[in-house]
């Protein structure tokens, strides 16, 4: 499970990833989220938007 702010969402409204699903998979594991978020830091600052808080939670449930 994902939860996520909608400055982290802008990565999907951007074209960073193109589904929930692709977000959900990218998330999944620290460096992947953090590599999306510096992804979506650099759109961000070439298309001249200011940056929003960008929070992602993921949840793996326990074996």
């Amino acid at each position: 499970m994902v939860l996520a702010t909608d400055g982290a969402w802008r990565a999907v409204d951007l074209g960073l990833v193109e589904s929930a699903e692709e977000f959900l998979d990218r998330v999944s594991t620290p460096v992947g989220a953090l590599d999306l978020m510096a992804a979506l830091r650099r759109k961000q600052a070439w298309i001249g938007e200011d940056a929003d808080d960008a929070t992602v939670l993921a949840l793996a449930p326990a074996l």
